[in-house]
C-alpha cells in the first residue's frame, strides 16, 4: 500500500476490494459529484474559484476538547486547506464512513467561505453557527442527482446529524434564542447546534410553512416560487459578496434581504418572503408588515418614525410618514 496522500490506482480484477478502497472511491465519487455540482451552477471551480487543487483524505482521526481520538466526523483544514473524512463508528462498515455527498458538500462549502473571501467568516459564536448553516445548505445542493431530504449524512449506517426541517424533534432550535439554544462556551459557542436556526429558515424559504415559534409568533411562509433553486441562488449571493468576518444572525438575515432584492428587485415576492422566513425562526430588526408598506403590497399602520439598519452598513435611515397615505421621504441620519 501507498503511504497516506500518495496517487495509487486500484485495478485489481479478482481481488475484492477492502473497506479502505471502497471508502477511498466512494469519497472520490462524492468530491467529484460536488465540484460538479459547483462548476456547473456558479461557474466555481475549486474551493477559490480559480481551479485549485482539492485533495481529500479518509480515515481520519479526531481530537475532542479532552483530547480523545474519535473518527465519526469529518473536516475542512483552512491551514492546510485539505478535506479530511472519518471512517465513522466501525472500519468494518463501509456504510458508516463520513463521505456521503452531502457531507462531502458541507466540508467543500467551508472551503469557499475560507479561501474565496478576503475576510472569511469566523468559526465560533453566531458567525459560526452562519457558517455552519450555509455548509449545510450547500450540502444539501451538491447532491444535485439525489432527493433534498433536508438531513445531513442521512444515508450514512447511523442515521443523520441534523434534521433541518424539523430540529427540534431531535433537541435542537428552530428559533433564535429559543428552546435547545446553546449559549455556553462549548463547541466555539454551540455552533453545530444554533445553525439549525437558520438551517429551518432556508427550509420554510424553500418548502413554506406555518406555525407559533419559540416567542410566541405565528408565521405562515409562503415558499419560493423556485423552491431550493432561489434559495440556492440567493444564498449564494448573500455567502459570496456580503456575509463575513463575524457576522451574526441579524447581519446575516440583512444579507439575505439584500442578496434577494439583487437578484428579484427591491419589492419582490422573494424579497417579503426572505423576510417572513427569518421572522419565523426570530430573526428580524422591523416587521414585514412594515416591509409590505413601503413596498406597497398591501396596507399597514406604521409608527410615527420606523427605524430600520441599512443592509449595506451604512448610516442609520429613518422613515417619517407624513398622513397615513402619504409618500414616505427618506431621511439620513448619521451615527
Amino acid at each position: 500500500m501507498p503511504p497516506p496522500g500518495d496517487p495509487y490506482c486500484y485495478h485489481s480484477i479478482l481481488l475484492p476490494w477492502n473497506n479502505g478502497m471502497q471508502m477511498g472511491f466512494s469519497s472520490l465519487y462524492a468530491i467529484d459529484q460536488v465540484m460538479d455540482a459547483f462548476k456547473i451552477s456558479f461557474d466555481h471551480e475549486g474551493f477559490s474559484g480559480t481551479g485549485d487543487v482539492v485533495d481529500v483524505y479518509n480515515e481520519a482521526v479526531f481530537y475532542d476538547e479532552n483530547e480523545e481520538p474519535f473518527t465519526n466526523g469529518a473536516s475542512f483544514n483552512s491551514f492546510s486547506d485539505n478535506m479530511y473524512l472519518g471512517r465513522g463508528i466501525s472500519y468494518f462498515n463501509s456504510l458508516d464512513d463520513y463521505n456521503t455527498i452531502d457531507i462531502v458538500g458541507h466540508e467543500f462549502t467551508h472551503g469557499i467561505i475560507n479561501d474565496a473571501h478576503f475576510d472569511a467568516l469566523d468559526l465560533e459564536g453566531e458567525a459560526g453557527a452562519v457558517n455552519e448553516a450555509l455548509c449545510d445548505l450547500f450540502g444539501e445542493f451538491a447532491n444535485l442527482s439525489g432527493l433534498v431530504d433536508w438531513k445531513l449524512g442521512a444515508e450514512k449506517s447511523d442515521g443523520a446529524i441534523r434534521h433541518y426541517d424539523n430540529p427540534k424533534a431531535y433537541g435542537f432550535p428552530d428559533t433564535y434564542l429559543g428552546d435547545y439554544w446553546y449559549s455556553g462556551s462549548g463547541d466555539n459557542g454551540g455552533i453545530h447546534t444554533n445553525c439549525t436556526v437558520l438551517d429551518y429558515c432556508f427550509y420554510l424559504m424553500a418548502n413554506g410553512g406555518s406555525g407559533t415559534n419559540d416567542h410566541g409568533e405565528t408565521y405562515n411562509v409562503t415558499p419560493l416560487d423556485n423552491g431550493m433553486w432561489d434559495i440556492y441562488d440567493i444564498a449564494w449571493q448573500a455567502m459570496m459578496h456580503y456575509i463575513d468576518g463575524d457576522d451574526d444572525f441579524i447581519t446575516t438575515r440583512n444579507c439575505f434581504i439584500q442578496a434577494a432584492k439583487d437578484l428579484y428587485g427591491s419589492c419582490s415576492e422573494e424579497v417579503i418572503i426572505t423576510s417572513e422566513a427569518f421572522k419565523a425562526v426570530g430573526i428580524s430588526h422591523y416587521s414585514p408588515q412594515a416591509l409590505a408598506t413601503i413596498c406597497g403590497t398591501y396596507s399597514s399602520s406604521l409608527p410615527n418614525v420606523l427605524k430600520a439598519f441599512s443592509l449595506f452598513r451604512m448610516p442609520w435611515l429613518s422613515i417619517q410618514p407624513i398622513s397615513e397615505h402619504a409618500l414616505l421621504p427618506l431621511t439620513q441620519e448619521q451615527t
